[in-house]
């Protein structure tokens, strides 16, 4: 898929150059699994999302669940990303980058792809030049840099099922000819929601999503390149849109007999899901800027990037799926971040090249979680005996220093040895607080947990190896072997109003490391009309980091070992007026050694040789573009996408109420370009077959404490359905 989805490469079948490894190379050259999704790419296949270009590539995955950027989930080769807005002590498994900029938190991902130059997906550990938590990939997201020369403009509007509305446009000008120029970008989107509430007939996940980005490129000499950028987004959704697949009550935790009815399972598909009223929100608000300096001395170029990031999400649930306020819970995170790196890179030719860098992080994230439960409605009691509040403050200080390098040699023309390091240091600072309050009978009695601190320090050192060979022009072979971790921390996610929760053996958890082995080919065929790339590899993970319901709480511990195995093929073909992609991947994820990991329906016992959550053994990716000319200035198009995912399981237990069979997905569009392709109008529709499928399943009961109070739902099993069926019409103008 590189070759056609680096834009302009595949029509002139020229090298597709990236930056993956901080230094500019054709994709052909690298010794690393690698897809690149381009701007072409995007346009042509109207791809709106990140989360849909990522099902193009092989064993990669990103699912936003509820609607929301506040919960997304990243697969890459078996391995999810356990950082979710639930649990803020935790760093994620995947590194996200933009312009360079590393993301500390998921939530500040933005789905929307505007003024789009490429993303690179980097598959394996990649803990040399990408640091902590890449212990399975990274993702780097580049937006445009303005032209010095041309102004030009593009907007699109698209309408579509579910009143969605969906605007974006994007404007660069020069400001000096040949020295300075700026671009501006926005978008809006929104939609009426999936589902509605069977209780007041409202809207159910509801989107509204906006946002800008300005970017000033300038060269004010011919050794100096200056790039400045902002950026802000807002994402809103009044609810969940998930629904009771099953459910259960356990009898000994009954206080009083229940006199309110009975819940039962809704149908997770039938677009319909009981809420209280008002009762949701899950919102991201994300900010942004950096500074990217770069001078080019005689033979090496020294970069230095300055990044800032901050945001603020809320995610509060209803989780007694009724009319009543039973049961609320929700957070309220608040982070900012502040990076430098600097890098010096050789560029003259040679037998020898080489790169060293420092990078420094600093990250501080406050989150507050609140738990309401209404104990005298769930015991039928009248309202004077009041209910249970429960708050939890966390604070975490992260703060970390890491020194790298990268040495390549070349013995002859066609062999290249390539070796890497990198040291890092961090020190994470957490401290946490909670207070439980019961009015019960019109007592009232509270128990509070004072602050208390934890620290940790990590040093950690990855290596890197690969050796490469061109066996015949644009032919290459290689080898790698590299390393990666994943930053150790302190569970804030789980509140359970006891002395228990704050035992450094239940709250803290360490780090985990990866090693990568991994062969390879890239081929550019046919005149290069055709690119093939081939890769296998084996991950070993020790002391991987796992989600599991330890009653009365979710926290994450460290599963003893655990192995991701497989193999990844990708081709694509430029035939005229045919364009043609596909790939295919091939993944077994399995615990090695898992002697006390979570079961079914609650417990542990011995999960080694089970596999991992949402670690399918197939993907499989398709895609068929093509174009008729009318007349001189104008053709009509269409296109296909098959897109399959084999049978896994959607939770850490391997609950067979919890295992997605497999399922295929079908996108089509057909539209007409015309002026070139300065106008464009296309239908377009995705899941065109309304096929059913989770894309998360998990045990959601538990017991939380203070007066009568008790969960109705304990052993009930949530689930939260894929996209259905969208079509829509889009109009695209450029000038």
């Amino acid at each position: 898929m590189a070759q056609e989805a680096a834009g302009e490469a595949e029509q002139s079948g020229v090298d597709i150059v990236v930056t993956a490894q901080k230094r500019d190379e054709r994709v052909i050259d690298l010794p690393l699994a690698i897809s690149v999704i381009g701007s072409d790419f995007v346009e042509k296949r109207n791809i709106g999302s990140l989360e849909d270009a990522a099902r193009f590539v092989p064993n990669t995955r990103l699912d936003f669940g509820q609607g929301s950027q506040s919960d997304n989930k990243v697969t890459i080769r078996g391995l999810t990303s356990t950082a979710r807005n639930t649990q803020p002590g935790i760093d994620p498994n995947v590194a996200f980058y933009v312009d360079g900029v590393y993301l500390q938190r998921p939530e500040q991902l933005n789905p929307e792809l505007i003024d789009l130059e490429r993303v690179e997906v980097l598959r394996g550990p990649q803990g040399t030049l990408y640091g902590k938590n890449s212990t399975v990939g990274a993702i780097n997201i580049i937006t445009q840099t303005p032209s010095l020369v041309d102004s030009k403009a593009v907007f699109d509007a698209q309408y579509g099922n579910y009143e969605s509305i969906r605007l974006r446009g994007n404007v660069q000008v020069p400001v000096i000819r040949d020295v300075a120029a700026i671009s501006v970008s926005g978008y809006f989107s929104d939609d009426d929601g999936l589902r509605r509430n069977s209780v007041d007939g409202a809207a159910v996940g509801d989107l509204r999503r906006y946002g800008f980005r300005a970017k000033f490129f300038a060269k004010p000499a011919d050794d100096l390149t200056v790039t400045l950028g902002a950026d802000f987004q807002s994402d809103r959704t009044n609810s969940s849109i998930g629904d009771l697949l099953l459910v259960g009550f356990d009898p000994a935790f009954l206080f009083l007999p229940p006199p309110f009815s009975a819940v039962t399972p809704g149908n997770v598909y039938d677009r319909t899901v009981s809420k209280t009223p008002n009762a949701e929100e899950n919102s991201v608000k994300s900010w942004g800027g950096f500074a990217n300096l770069t001078y080019d001395f005689d033979g090496a170029s020294l970069t230095s990037l300055t990044g800032y990031r901050g945001f603020t999400s809320k995610n509060f649930i209803d989780l007694d799926f009724s009319a009543e306020p039973y049961f609320r819970s929700g957070r309220d995170n608040k982070q900012w971040q502040l990076s430098e790196e600097l890098r010096l890179v050789s560029t003259s030719d040679g037998p020898f090249d080489w790169l060293v860098g420092v990078y420094l992080h600093k990250a501080s994230l406050e989150s507050d979680l609140q738990t309401n439960v209404d104990d005298a409605t769930l015991a039928g009691l009248p309202p004077v005996f009041g209910g249970t509040q429960q708050l939890a403050q966390t604070d975490l200080d992260i703060d970390s220093k890491a020194i790298f390098g990268q040495f390549g040699f070349k013995p002859t023309e066609r062999l290249t040895l390539r070796v890497g390091v990198r040291g890092d240091r961090e020190h994470r600072d957490f401290v946490t607080s909670q207070t439980v309050g019961t009015l019960f009978g019109g007592l009232a009695g509270f128990l509070s947990f004072p602050p208390t601190r934890f620290e940790r320090t990590e040093r950690d050192l990855a290596l890197m190896g690969s050796i490469s060979y061109e066996v015949a022009r644009d032919l290459n072979v290689y080898a790698t072997y590299s390393e990666g971790s994943k930053s150790g921390g302190f569970n804030g996610g789980g509140l359970s109003g006891s002395a228990a929760s704050l035992d450094p053996a239940r709250l803290e958890f360490g780090k985990e490391s990866a090693r990568n082995y991994e062969v390879g080919l890239k081929a550019l065929l046919l005149d290069r009309k055709v690119s093939v790339a081939l890769s296998a590899f084996r991950i070993d993970f020790k002391d991987l980091q796992v989600n599991v319901f330890d009653p009365p709480e979710i926290r994450t511990t460290n599963a003893a070992r655990a192995r991701s195995s497989g193999v990844e093929f990708e081709a694509s073909a430029e035939l005229g007026r045919l364009s043609l992609m596909g790939s295919a991947a091939y993944n077994k994820a399995t615990y090695r050694n898992y002697p006390n990991g979570p079961l079914p329906g609650g417990g542990f016992g011995d999960r080694s040789g089970s596999d991992l959550a949402n670690a399918p053994r197939w993907q499989l990716a398709s895609s068929a573009l093509y174009s008729v000319p009318i007349g001189k200035t104008a053709e009509v198009y269409g296109g296909l996408d098959g897109l399959y995912t084999s049978a896994q399981n959607l939770d850490q237990t391997g609950d067979p109420i919890c295992r997605q069979k497999g399922y295929g997905l079908l996108n089509a569009r057909v539209g007409v370009r015309m002026n070139g392709d300065r106008i464009d109008v296309q239908a377009w529709a995705r899941n065109l077959t309304d096929t059913d499928y989770l894309v998360n399943c998990g045990l959601i009961g538990s017991v939380l404490g203070g007066g009568p109070g008790f969960n109705r739902l304990v052993g009930s099993y949530l689930g939260v359905p894929g996209r259905p069926r969208s079509y829509g019409l889009l109009l695209r103008y450029r000038f």
